[in-house]
């Protein structure tokens, strides 16, 4: 996430009133001379600051001794994610900040009253996501060392469902409709039937190893895999309909002739004719 991250703070020893400006801008190298506050991420895993052409950071300094400081830097931070949903799940990613060293007792973090916490930029667009709120607030966090305030942001995303619409729901559903075209072969091409429904189970199988190849290893299912089993055991019924009608079309079956009362062997697939609930067929 890239952002211009700004603090501010009084500092009564920097008051000026003999001056007729009201605002100074100071050098970047001034903040080594004053004092400021050790703001680090809690939940950050690597942030840096932008130094071309120049490090991205200005200093002010009013009148009152309030002085503002502005950063352009870049912030990776961990965010746990719930995949249950996935792919129509929404995220919240959370970015915690605060005081390495200095207790509530010596420095408090307050969001400023007169401006928006976080102001996002208007031609923002995500690949994969909608950033559809940034609630915040403030806590107070409590360990050993003391108890140190801290500022707090949550993103949230709304994932995109066109992707997957086109890349595995369309094609799925398809695939689905392609396996309930064997019911309409002729019965007795069940070479055929056979092939196409074990086509149409390979391609689901590599459609639904294709679709968690970007997905984290989690140990539950999420919803695009109860939708890849779905699909996949109607595919799979579609092929144990086609086994088992010709696995019953090659046995032969004992039956009574209504004419001559014998048992009789006779072909499932021979002429047969219904006179009333007697089924009379023409033995071999």
């Amino acid at each position: 996430m890239n952002c211009y991250f700004r603090q501010s703070w009084v500092d009564q020893r920097l008051a000026f009133e003999d001056l007729e400006l009201d605002v100074l801008s100071l050098s970047v190298s001034t903040l080594e001379r004053i004092w400021k506050p050790d703001t680090f991420f809690f939940n950050g895993r690597r942030s840096r600051l932008h130094k071309i052409t120049t490090p991205n950071k200005f200093v002010r300094l009013y009148r009152t001794g309030k002085v503002l400081y502005s950063a352009r830097m870049t912030i990776q931070a961990n965010c746990p994610m719930n995949l249950q949903d996935f792919p129509m799940d929404t995220q919240r990613c959370p970015l915690h900040f605060g005081s390495f060293g200095y207790t509530e007792h010596d420095v408090l973090y307050r969001w400023t009253e007169s401006r928006r916490e976080v102001t996002i930029s208007q031609d923002l667009e995500l690949s994969q996501f909608d950033l559809i709120r940034t609630p915040a607030g403030e806590r107070t966090d409590h360990n050993t060392r003391g108890n140190f305030s801290q500022l707090w942001v949550s993103f949230h995303l709304r994932r995109h469902m066109g992707n997957f619409m086109i890349q595995v729901y369309g094609p799925s559903v398809l695939l689905v409709v392609l396996s309930w075209v064997s019911f309409w072969l002729n019965r007795e091409a069940t070479a055929d039937r056979i092939s196409l429904g074990v086509t149409t189970v390979l391609t689901m199988t590599f459609l639904g190893l294709e679709a968690r190849t970007d997905l984290p290893k989690v140990p539950y299912s999420t919803a695009l895999d109860l939708f890849l089993w779905i699909a996949y055991g109607f595919i799979f019924a579609s092929i144990v309909q086609v086994s088992l009608f010709a696995v019953g079309k090659n046995n032969k079956l004992p039956v009574v002739c209504a004419l001559c009362n014998r048992v009789k062997i006779c072909l499932p697939t021979c002429d047969r004719m219904l006179r009333g609930f007697i089924c009379i067929c023409r033995c071999k």
